[in-house]
């Protein structure tokens, strides 16, 4: 399977700041709520063991902003799984621009979150085009000034980095003869086919 980055976002939504040590609690980051793609729509679950949070864990996954590796402002910590959304703690550098983003982040300035992952195994239910990922790696988190998931598209890869378009109408029989849209399939890894009960 090609190594992506895939970017999703959310609403920050904060339990408590602890200004002292510098690090917002309690932060939901992520949730299995499911997001139209330009290739069907995407499911990420949320179940245990579904995501890798290694990198969390060992201190690996980078605060960043707007997704750029070079703009550090903080590190991902604590992360919890809770009714189906991943939560951490953001920890603030004690840099200029950490202290900023933490201050934009008080006053509202920034209130958006987006996180940066890799999805490891899908499965697809090509009845209903849902691509559920069963098992994805966290990276790193974002506050950004324009969520991704604003433009659902699948994000940057690792070793070039590219925005790809996303194709955005939502009437699936327009879909299904879109050259887009099945050109984007045929670029997917092919997984054991599973169908989503409702």
């Amino acid at each position: 399977m090609t190594s992506e980055i895939r970017y999703r976002s959310a609403h920050l939504s904060r339990q408590s700041v602890d200004e002292g040590a510098r690090i917002i609690r309690d932060v939901s980051v992520s949730s299995d709520e499911p997001y139209a793609r330009f290739y069907g729509t995407e499911i990420l679950s949320h179940s245990p063991g579904s995501i890798d949070l290694s990198r969390v864990t060992t201190g690996a996954s980078p605060l960043l902003f707007n997704h750029q590796r070079n703009e550090l402002i903080g590190k991902v910590s604590n992360p919890q799984l809770r009714n189906g959304k991943l939560y951490v703690d953001l920890k603030f550098s004690k840099s200029e621009m950490g202290r900023q983003m933490l201050a934009d982040v008080q006053d509202e300035i920034l209130t958006e979150c987006s996180i940066g992952y890799e999805v490891n195994k899908f499965e697809v239910d090509e009845d209903e085009e849902t691509y559920t990922a069963t098992r994805w790696t966290l990276f790193e988190c974002s506050l950004v000034s324009i969520p991704a998931d604003y433009t659902v598209g699948v994000g940057r890869a690792q070793n070039q980095p590219q925005e790809i378009s996303p194709f955005m109408n939502t009437d699936p029989n327009q879909r299904r003869r879109s050259s887009n849209r099945n050109s984007a399939r045929e670029a997917l890894p092919q997984y054991p086919r599973a169908r989503r009960s409702f």
